[in-house]
């Protein structure tokens, strides 16, 4: 099975007592700054929880037998992905360290991150109202095309609004010289 995963999420987890390697999530999902695993992994290589797996996930049977997130070796060998020239996989999720806490990141399929962004938006709210389309919503391709043609006329007024500006600039100048031209000089007085 092949998954188009475009969507990261991240959300907080715990360490499971008496576990290795194993986590709990500890928080809701919320948007990543980062766009992919490998980024945000990169940025942490040596705080990665290596051979993090999490309950619910990586002890159903069905997700290790069916979901390529979680029946990948690649996700569980991160210093091959970094330093082998062979890994050519990117993982899918990641476990890492910050301070006291631990912070995990998951790639979603397009469907998913439709689902998420739905929860997001009626928790939170869209950053810009205006400015935000959402591909679960009908009308947000109509609400796209008219805010990409009020956008376009706004940059054609903003262009007419210079170019008058230029245009005065230039008559001014024009008119400055030409009454500077046609003042009289004075005579130098012999002493």
């Amino acid at each position: 099975m092949t998954m188009w995963l475009t969507y990261p999420v991240m959300f907080k987890v715990t360490p499971v007592p008496k576990k290795q390697g194993w986590f709990e999530i500890a928080s809701r999902p919320y948007r990543s700054e980062y766009s992919e695993v490998y980024e945000f992994a990169g940025d942490y290589r040596d705080d990665i929880v290596r051979g993090a797996q999490l309950i619910g996930w990586h002890d159903n049977d069905n997700l290790l037998e069916d979901d390529p997130r979680f029946n990948r070796a690649e996700d569980r060998e991160w210093h091959r992905f970094f330093n082998d020239e062979d890994a050519i996989a990117e993982p899918t999720f990641v476990v890492v360290k910050m301070g006291d806490e631990y912070e995990a990141m998951f790639m979603c399929n397009a469907p998913e991150g439709l689902l998420f962004d739905y929860m997001f938006d009626q928790d939170d709210g869209p950053e810009n109202p205006e400015t935000h389309f959402p591909a679960y919503r009908a009308d947000s391709h109509e609400r796209w095309q008219a805010h990409y043609k009020q956008h376009q006329a706004k940059q054609a007024d903003e262009a007419k609004a210079r170019a008058a500006r230029v245009a005065a600039a230039k008559k001014a100048a024009a008119a400055a010289t030409k009454k500077a031209a046609a003042k009289p000089k004075k005579k130098a007085v012999k002493a």
